[in-house]
């Protein structure tokens, strides 16, 4: 498989928020990978179903961060590399434990991989979104009352980065939870309302900065930041005509 690369990984960008420059790469190449896919599915329950997936990539020329000029860095290619992917499906039905119309639904995603860091010479994760993200969710039918209800669970993610002089870690904390309740009026006239954020939505992000390089070993700096998603409401009114 050839992979897509992005424009503007080709060009220099400053980023006020980071406060870093990132430099451009003209010599960047698509990766190519070669994959493989176990997948094992089980049926229960009438409805119910449980997938797991499994895939393994193993990369040439994989993309990362690597040395660009004197002091910068740029998304290059950094080599052989190698990544893991386990997803498991489940959808079923709680009737049989006595909740009639209740169903449970879960994504769960596991990544690893494993690459050699182009500035210190040790393997690690490669950067990016790579580690355990998913979601819960469970509805509730309520025919009586042309209605269903539900919660969704959105279990958090981590990202990691590793650059020339820093390593930065954008992590979520795990349950925001969102409850919805839809209505329905007839065959032309449905309601949504929804509560979001029911349980906090929080986001620390975190930068160790290495004044000489993180092949320099001694980190010099650091920051912390923290976001906390404040609860809010919405109603959606639709009319078909």
């Amino acid at each position: 498989v050839v992979g897509q690369l992005n424009f503007y990984s080709f060009a220099a960008s400053p980023s006020l928020e980071w406060d870093i420059l990132s430099a451009g790469n003209a010599d960047l190449e698509p990766e190519e990978s070669t994959d493989y896919e176990l997948q094992l599915e089980r049926r229960f329950w009438g409805r119910g179903s449980a997938i797991l997936t499994y895939t393994r990539y193993r990369f040439d020329n994989a993309l990362d961060y690597v040395p660009v000029g004197l002091g910068f860095d740029a998304r290059g290619n950094a080599g052989r590399a190698t990544r893991g992917k386990w997803i498991l499906v489940t959808n079923f039905p709680l009737d049989p434990l006595g909740w009639k119309g209740a169903t449970w639904r879960s994504r769960t995603v596991h990544f690893d991989s494993r690459i050699t860091d182009p500035f210190t010479g040790e393997t690690r994760r490669r950067s990016g979104r790579d580690s355990f993200v998913g979601f819960i969710g469970l509805t509730w039918e309520l025919p009586r009352w042309n209605s269903v209800v539900g919660l969704d669970g959105f279990i958090g993610f981590q990202e990691r980065v590793w650059r020339i002089s820093e390593e930065r870690l954008i992590k979520e904390a795990p349950l925001p939870m969102n409850i919805w309740w839809d209505r329905t009026f007839g065959e032309d006239l449905s309601v949504r309302f929804e509560i979001m954020n029911a349980t906090p939505a929080r986001r620390t992000r975190t930068r160790d900065i290495y004044g000489a390089g993180r092949s320099g070993g001694a980190i010099t700096a650091g920051e912390e930041r923290r976001t906390e998603q404040a609860m809010h409401f919405m109603l959606r009114i639709r009319k078909r005509f």
